[in-house]
């Protein structure tokens, strides 16, 4: 799992939790094509990879490319 709390498998980015960071989880693909997911020997659920929406982690901007603002001045 990476530090966005998702994984990716066939290509695919797929969020699972960010409560599960820096731990190891179990996917395995159905003869239907979903997904199931465990953590040890606790089902997490089951994602299906058509249907799922794309998962885009937020992309952080550096200092120095945001617009600069105009600083308050206190009276």
């Amino acid at each position: 799992m990476n530090r966005n709390g998702c994984v990716q498998y066939m290509g695919k980015v797929v969020f699972i939790s960010e409560s599960l960071i820096g731990h190891e989880i179990a996917v395995r693909q159905t003869q239907r094509g979903r997904l199931v997911v465990r953590f040890y020997d606790l089902d997490l659920g089951l994602f299906d990879l058509a249907a799922a929406p794309p998962h885009h982690a937020p992309r952080l901007i550096p200092l120095l490319q945001l617009p600069k603002r105009k600083r308050a001045t206190s009276p």
